[in-house]
């Protein structure tokens, strides 16, 4: 996975364009014009019949389903 994206976006332009009810943000997160796998960034979460939809921070990247751990996601990066 080599897919790279900008984020500059702070948490509360995330609140306000994706309507989200709850924040699990504790601290921002700086820009940066070239997210790369394994860095952390923002997500939206939507789950639930109601689709309620929660702010969190996540790393980026793909744990593929063969992998016995986590740390093999970097094998394929």
């Amino acid at each position: 996975m080599c897919g790279r994206y900008a984020s500059s976006k702070s948490p509360e332009d995330l609140i306000d364009e994706f309507d989200i009810i709850e924040s699990r943000v504790e601290f921002p997160i700086a820009s940066s014009w070239n997210v790369a796998p394994t860095d952390e960034t923002y997500v939206v979460l939507e789950r639930g019949e109601e689709a309620n939809r929660t702010l969190a921070v996540a790393r980026w990247g793909l744990v593929p389903s063969w992998a016995k751990d986590r740390r093999d996601r970097k094998s394929v990066v």
